[in-house]
């Protein structure tokens, strides 16, 4: 059963459950979007149900630190921004704003760019070749590629919740959309099934 999230930082979410790639078209090309959630040992937290949860006991996530993945194949060279919101019980917020259930933490924002459907969906290590990122707030990042290939950014995210109830579980709904003037967005979305311990 899913409980609605009661107050400020009460009764809110603890797992992963699922997350689905979307396609989307830019400049007449189509392109992959997908997301992933790791810890950062690059431990995938993507669709491990309730058999592998991150559980959240007195106000803390099991594990403390996740990195929030986004992957755009075969995105050509200019400039675009990155929307990323969390959705809890119908309440759509950035994630860097004080109430979302996670939000950034240490080196916040990082980007690679890689050759052309060279980037992991779900990566196992970060990359080598950096692109710089500006946070415009609200949860909007804006980038520039300086040519065509794979584009791969993470944010370093901590659970901010708030206690969750033993057994009381919730879903968090990332969501993740990259446009640019001129072109169509393409959006990746995933839902973090979370569970109190």
């Amino acid at each position: 059963m899913v409980a609605e999230a009661g107050g400020a930082k009460q009764g809110l979410p603890r797992l992963i459950q699922s997350f689905g790639p979307n396609t989307g078209t830019l400049s007449g090309r189509t392109g992959t979007c997908t997301n992933c959630f790791t810890d950062t040992g690059f431990i995938s937290y993507t669709n491990n149900g309730s058999g592998n949860p991150i559980t959240i006991n007195n106000g803390h996530s099991s594990p403390g630190d996740f990195f929030l993945w986004y992957t755009f194949h075969n995105l050509p060279a200019g400039s675009y921004s990155v929307t990323i919101t969390e959705t809890l019980s119908s309440t759509t917020v950035g994630v860097d704003t004080t109430s979302s259930p996670f939000e950034t933490h240490g080196d916040d924002v990082q980007a690679w760019l890689y050759a052309a459907n060279a980037a992991q969906d779900c990566p196992t290590a970060k990359g080598t070749t950096s692109i710089t990122v500006t946070d415009a707030g609200g949860g909007v990042y804006t980038f520039t590629m300086p040519s065509a290939g794979d584009f791969q950014m993470y944010l370093h995210l901590q659970y901010d919740g708030g206690k969750l109830g033993s057994g009381v579980s919730e879903n968090v709904v990332f969501s993740e959309t990259l446009s640019a003037t001129g072109f169509k967005s393409c959006n990746a979305t995933m839902t973090e099934y979370l569970v109190g311990a």
